[in-house]
């Protein structure tokens, strides 16, 4: 599985290298974005294209960590809750345990055992 991984990653980069040469022409030219809507306007700064989409993927990498990263809190908060009411169960539970006929025996024979050794 390594090595599939490897060799398709590996696949990707020699495929972006190709893309941005054979565009190179077209990767330099400066490009402005414009969306023109009813209560907004916004115009891009020219930047070469290749500045875009490495804005465009950065931005997607911040917005995929930050979602990430959200869901890791949430569930570290879930975790511990439920650590800490294991915790109370579990105290619970031994506060509430009865000791057995057998338990009770062994504690009485212990203690004559050492009664009789002194």
């Amino acid at each position: 599985m390594k090595a599939v991984k490897a060799f398709v990653t590996g696949l990707l980069i020699v495929l972006a290298v190709v893309f941005v040469v054979q565009n190179s022409n077209l990767m330099f030219q400066k490009v402005t974005f414009r969306l023109n809507l009813v209560v907004l306007s916004f115009q891009s700064y020219p930047l070469p294209l290749y500045a875009h989409l490495l804005i465009a993927f950065l931005l997607g990498v911040v917005l995929a960590l930050s979602y990430y990263l959200l869901s890791v809190f949430g569930f570290h908060k879930t975790l511990r809750e439920k650590t800490k009411e294991i915790l109370r169960l579990n105290g619970e539970l031994t506060s509430l345990r009865v000791p057995s006929a057998e338990e009770a025996g062994k504690e009485e024979s212990g203690a004559e055992e050492e009664e009789t050794s002194e």
